[in-house]
C-alpha cells in the first residue's frame, strides 16, 4: 500500500501530466491549423501572381522586343543624300 507522501506525489502529479498533455494536444493542433492557413494563403498569392504575369504577360513580351524600324527610318537625316 503506497505511503501518505506517494498518495500525495501521485495525487499532484497525475493532473499535472494530464495538463501538460492537453496544452501539447491544444499547442499541436493549432500548428496544423496555422500551417494549413498559411499554405492556403500562400497558394491564393500564387495562382493570383501567375494571373498577374499571364494578363501582362504579353504586353510584357511586346515591350521587351525591340523595336523595328523600316530602312528610311533607319537613317539619320545629316547622312542622307541630297
Amino acid at each position: 500500500m503506497p505511503s501518505y507522501a506517494q498518495k500525495l506525489t501521485l495525487l499532484a502529479a497525475v493532473p499535472l501530466i494530464f495538463a501538460v498533455a492537453a496544452i501539447a494536444l491544444l499547442v499541436a493542433m493549432q500548428a496544423r491549423a496555422l500551417a494549413e492557413r498559411e499554405i492556403r494563403t500562400l497558394e491564393t498569392q500564387l495562382i493570383e501572381a501567375k494571373k498577374a504575369e499571364r494578363a501582362t504577360g504579353s504586353i510584357s513580351y511586346m515591350a521587351a522586343q525591340p523595336p523595328t524600324m523600316s530602312r528610311q527610318s533607319s537613317r539619320s537625316p545629316r547622312f542622307s543624300q541630297q
